[in-house]
């Protein structure tokens, strides 16, 4: 047909040739937005950016993340471990050769090793000198884990919940990403520590430290809803099984998904509380005295604190669960609301009759020197939203709380803390323990897993 028809082949041969230019440029631009798209939609640290700007700085890993193996039980796992470091911790000017010793004494610790299963339901291992943590979550799925940058993801690691774990100097934060009302609002995970190592409740987050108080803690959870509005009040750590198990609650009353709920680790030492801006100086017998400063809210300090390296701290003494308090067994089964109410703990000794308190009759097995006691607190039948405080007998009230509870009807709220009792030498001790209900009644269960001395 060519051969007869020379001319209008040419023709033809030259239209679909000026076609196949006008639509290859436009083909690869499509091809490009497509891929875009595709790539800002998979990745979820961008989505979380957009979706809540004020965390667009915390959402970027400065660590990466290697292919390992880690020894759990008796199996070698292969996961993804990294190295929390501290390296990029300057003191302050102006300090002294020796005050600068001390400062960085303070704020530089042993390094964190944190080590994450390919699959979301396998166990993380988190390892600071001899302390070492497996936790393992309770209900979670089998996500696979994504490397995206230098974070890390898994999609669906509950029904409707991914997680981002991202890796920073001096911490390793976990963005639990709540996608709609139907993801879980309790997560409960299966713990397991190496021997020796003690597990503390600390104003709202939970330490893992050995006998010299070094060792690791997962921070006071908080979360974000929609709308940019923060809560520490709205998600909570508590204690089970004297330490077997973690449970973190969400309560979003009030709040607007998505929401995203963030426990940290981070490495701790014997210090009673965490400070920033402070300075030291170290002293001739080795200890390290540690002065002002603010706390974690920007509160001054007013007081100072030493921290001894080689002070070995109380030793703890497990017991098996007993109840001490129970105001469904007495003629006042709800709590007051503002009002302060006593209780023995531990006066009396381990025999002591708490069957006025609605508790056991036959006492729990704390000694009359016990300086602090592993409560676990529950609030049973809350008429409405409200929190709980405990404090020593004799002493001022705290500004925190031990427990947050709300009206969710066949859902008590509970949580293990460790508080020091009533010291005789600093006051008469009639009464061991204060709490009080804020807000709304409650009706009060305490039980003690173990105490200090």
């Amino acid at each position: 047909m060519c051969s007869t028809l020379p001319r209008r082949c040419f023709r033809l041969f030259v239209a679909l040739l000026i076609v196949l230019m006008d639509l290859m440029p436009l083909s690869a631009t499509a091809l490009q937005t497509q891929f875009a798209v595709a790539v800002q939609a998979d990745c979820l640290s961008c989505t979380l950016a957009k979706q809540f700007p004020v965390l667009h700085p915390q959402l970027q890993g400065e660590v990466k993340w290697e292919t390992r193996k880690q020894l759990i039980g008796k199996q070698t796992v292969v996961g993804l471990e990294t190295t929390v470091a501290s390296s990029n911790i300057h003191p302050p000017m102006g300090l002294k050769p020796l005050e600068q010793q001390a400062w960085m004494a303070m704020a530089q610790r042993e390094q964190m090793h944190l080590f994450l299963p390919h699959t979301y339901n396998g166990k993380t291992v988190v390892e600071k000198g001899k302390v070492r943590v497996e936790v393992q979550p309770l209900g979670a799925q089998s996500a696979h884990s994504e490397r995206q940058g230098m974070a890390l993801v898994y999609k669906n690691a509950y029904p409707n919940t991914d997680s981002l774990q991202v890796v920073k100097q001096g911490q390793s934060e976990e963005f639990l990403y709540l996608r709609n009302s139907n993801s879980p609002k309790v997560f409960d995970y299966k713990v397991k520590v190496s021997q020796g190592v003690q597990i503390r409740a600390m104003e709202g987050s939970i330490a893992f430290v050995d006998s010299r108080g070094q060792g690791v803690r997962i921070e006071r959870p908080w979360l974000v809803d929609s709308t940019g509005k923060r809560s520490e009040t709205a998600v909570h750590w508590q204690i089970l099984e004297g330490g077997k198990r973690l449970r973190l609650v969400v309560m979003p009353l009030g709040l607007r998904y998505p929401l995203v709920v963030d426990p940290s680790w981070t490495t701790t030492g014997p210090m009673n509380k965490a400070r920033y801006y402070h300075t030291a100086s170290l002293l001739p017998n080795s200890k390290v005295l540690v002065t002002g400063g603010t706390d974690s809210d920007g509160n001054y300090f007013s007081n100072a604190e030493l921290y001894d390296l080689t002070s070995v701290s109380l030793s703890y003494y497990p017991l098996p669960s007993c109840r001490i308090v129970d105001t469904r067994n007495t003629a006042s089964s709800n709590l007051p609301i503002g009002s302060p109410v006593t209780y023995t703990v531990n006066q009396g000794g381990a025999t002591v009759d708490y069957s006025s308190q609605g508790g056991s009759a036959s006492g729990c097995g704390i000694p009359t020197d016990a300086k602090a006691v592993f409560f676990n607190f529950v609030a049973v039948n809350a008429s409405g939203s409200g929190h709980l405080q405990a404090w020593p007998f004799g002493t001022s009230i705290p500004t925190a709380s031990v427990l947050n509870y709300a009206n969710l009807p066949g859902f008590n709220i509970a949580n293990g803390i460790v508080l020091s009792v009533c010291d005789p030498s600093a006051t008469t001790c009639s009464k061991d323990l204060n709490v009080q209900a804020n807000q709304s009644t409650i009706k009060l269960v305490v039980d003690v897993v173990g105490y200090f001395k």
